[in-house]
């Protein structure tokens, strides 16, 4: 699931240069957060061509909305507002059109301090199609979300902990969405981290312990409103993490991850999710130079179920991230990762999702950025007999800084879905995004 982590030092969402997003700006849907970024942040911030800094994280003060001082904190407002066009909505093989109007707004509030760190974010986005399909439920949505996270220095260790809450919609288009789904499911979730730093010379042991829970609406299927509560569900999961700096810009990963999976609601006639998982993992982070940044975390994960009528899922499971900046102006930016997923319905199966992408990013003048990229997702349902689901992404954009308060996107995107139902398609969205950030 989406969930903007909110780290002292790095821009604001004001602040940091945020090229186009089409997916998230003005289309819901659900979005599986990178493991290995919570390990290995993958860039870092700065002015200029130091190692990790690239051109999506470079600074600009000549074109960064400066925030607004308040005491010992930063408080960077944002508000923007777009048109899209998307020529399926629905996700299905006989295309069903719509004009997007998207509006929303974030209050990022950031600590200034030379130590420890309190920061906040509360943003919200309205999606309302305009002229949508006829004969079907309206598709407009309004996502929201508060977190609030930070840290605390205890000598060489640190104690971290937040706490969030969103509201989220699944749209019928995304990959593993429930057979016949007509409408945006939306669901609530909330949630909860605590984690400790401990810090012996070079070794880094970082144990944590997070815990979540999700609440489904209503969705139509098949031309009836139907309750999604089978999909209520509750996670806990605990980790160890180790991290061994075997020189600078380079170190060795260990993670050992134990979870549980309780969903609230049995479905009818279905057997339980219900599960319990355990997941290991080994790798590296290494920023080689100036030009190349390598992360990859590979292990094994196993799943098992309370119920006896389904069977035990154990498969390899990968996180890679490379950068490579050949110049200052340029960067192509890597990832690739396998994991099994909850099921996003009560009456579906959980799945091994495996998604790629590559993205191109070059400052073609100081203040405009162009971006191009290529990616692909798929879905194989642990329980269904082989069925899959592969969506294929390809996308160009373009960030014009116009001065420190304004910023316009603009972009296009095209995918095309393939799976073992009925419903292959392609779908393309073209997008305009103005953003005012204080």
């Amino acid at each position: 699931m989406r969930l903007n982590h909110l780290r002292r030092g790095s821009p604001g969402l004001a602040r940091g240069v945020r090229l186009l997003a089409l997916t998230v700006c003005l289309a819901p849907g659900l979005a599986v957060a990178q493991v290995l970024d919570k390990y290995a942040p993958p860039t870092a911030y700065g002015y200029n061509d130091e190692a990790g800094v690239t051109v999506t994280t470079r600074l600009r003060p000549d074109y960064d909305a400066p925030g607004v001082k308040a005491g010992s904190f930063v408080v960077r407002p944002s508000v923007y507002s777009g048109l899209a066009y998307d020529d399926n909505l629905l996700g299905l093989k006989h295309k069903e059109s719509g004009t997007i109007l998207g509006t929303g707004a974030a209050l990022d509030v950031r600590s200034d301090w030379n130590r420890h760190a309190l920061n906040g974010l509360l943003s919200f986005d309205n999606r309302h199609v305009m002229d949508g399909p006829s004969g079907y439920p309206s598709q407009s949505t309004t996502d929201y979300q508060g977190v609030l996270d930070g840290f605390y220095d205890l000598g060489r260790d640190r104690l971290r902990g937040a706490v969030y809450h969103q509201r989220l919609n699944q749209s019928p288009a995304d990959i593993a969405s429930p057979t016949g789904q007509r409408s945006p499911t939306p669901y609530d979730l909330d949630g909860a981290r605590v984690g400790y730093e401990k810090t012996f010379n070079r070794l880094t042991l970082t144990p944590q312990l997070e815990l979540s829970q999700y609440h489904y609406g209503s969705t139509k299927l098949g031309g009836e409103h139907v309750s999604q509560s089978d999909s209520d569900h509750r996670t806990a999961q605990a980790e160890l993490v180790a991290r061994y700096e075997t020189s600078p810009h380079r170190a060795l990963l260990g993670v050992v991850r134990a979870g549980t999976t309780s969903y609230d609601n049995d479905t009818p006639g279905q057997s339980s999710l219900d599960s319990t998982g355990l997941s290991a993992l080994v790798g590296f982070d290494t920023q080689a130079d100036a030009v190349f940044r390598y992360r990859a975390l590979i292990g094994i994960e196993t799943r098992q179920y309370k119920s006896s009528d389904r069977d035990g899922q154990t498969t390899p499971v990968v996180e890679l991230g490379g950068v490579w900046t050949p110049d200052g102006l340029t960067t192509v930016t890597g990832t690739l990762s396998r994991t099994i997923q909850d099921a996003t319905a009560g009456n579906q199966d959980e799945y091994v999702y495996t998604r790629g992408r590559v993205v191109v990013d070059h400052e073609f003048l100081r203040n405009l950025l162009l971006n191009a990229s290529v990616g692909a997702e798929y879905a194989d349902f642990i329980e269904s007999g082989g069925d899959n689901q592969t969506i294929l992404t390809t996308g160009v954009g373009a960030t014009w800084l116009i001065n420190r308060r304004l910023k316009l996107n603009a972009g296009y995107q095209f995918s095309q879905s393939v799976s073992d139902g009925p419903n292959d398609y392609n779908r393309n969205i073209l997008q305009l995004r103005l953003d005012i950030g204080f």
